[in-house]
C-alpha cells in the first residue's frame, strides 16, 4: 500500500518502470496470499497415535508455493533496492541518473 509513495518520493522509480512496479506488487499480494495459505508449521500434522508429528502433505505443497512466492518477491525488492544490501546499488544508479537529468517522476493510479 505505502511502498508507491517510497518509491517515488526517493525518486527510485521513472515512468519507464511502471511494469515492473505492477510485478513487485504482484509478488507481494502472492506472497501475502501464500503466507496466510501456509503459515509456518503447516508441513507438520499431529500423528494419528497422538505422539508427536508426521509430514502433512498438502502443507508441503503449500508451503512449497509460500516459498516460490517469496523467492519472486525479494527479486522484486533488490530490483528496486529494497534490500540493505541493495540498495546502496540503487542508490548509486539514482544519483547517476539525477545528474543526468535522465530520471521522471512515475504517475501511479492518478497520484
Amino acid at each position: 500500500n505505502s511502498i508507491g509513495p517510497l518509491l517515488l518520493s526517493s525518486g527510485v522509480i521513472a515512468e519507464m518502470d511502471r511494469a515492473a512496479f505492477m510485478i513487485l506488487c504482484r509478488a507481494a499480494a502472492d506472497y501475502s496470499l501464500h503466507c496466510r495459505l501456509a503459515p509456518p508449521g503447516c508441513e507438520v500434522k499431529p500423528s494419528e497415535n497422538g505422539e508427536g508429528v508426521e509430514v502433512n502433505p498438502d502443507g508441503v505443497r503449500r508451503a512449497r508455493t509460500r516459498d516460490n512466492a517469496e523467492s519472486r518477491l525479494m527479486r522484486m525488492l533488490v530490483e528496486f533496492g529494497l534490500t540493505p544490501s541493495s540498495r546502496c546499488r540503487v542508490t548509486g544508479a539514482k544519483e547517476k541518473a539525477r545528474k543526468e537529468g535522465k530520471t521522471k517522476k512515475l504517475k501511479i493510479f492518478g497520484a
